[in-house]
């Protein structure tokens, strides 16, 4: 008979939490008819190599947990900038939609 040293307390139930796997999210509403700036397959301002790199790379991202992909190093990952260096901005079109 094997015996351990583990026990069991109630305790320890009440103590493990469920967590929540989170993924990183891509919104393409911002791609427009307009061929200067689409991923049309017809569209031949993008080569067909960077399209189908920029696809995989997405897909890759995608599937990862973030913990995950931020443990990455930046030519795989993302890099991540520090907010003093990031300049954000709302184009005033999707303000006057918020409201």
């Amino acid at each position: 008979m094997i015996k351990g040293n583990f026990r069991t307390h109630k305790s320890n139930a009440s103590r493990i939490r469920r967590t929540y796997k989170t993924y990183f999210a891509f919104n393409f509403s911002f791609l427009t008819r307009d061929k200067r700036y689409n991923l049309d397959k017809n569209n031949n301002s993008i080569d067909k190599n960077v399209q189908a790199k920029l696809l995989e790379k997405i897909e890759k991202l995608s599937i990862e947990e973030i913990s995950v992909v931020l443990g990455w190093a930046k030519e795989q990952g993302l890099e991540q900038l520090p907010d003093n260096v990031v300049s954000l901005s709302i184009n005033p079109f999707f303000q006057a939609l918020d409201a």
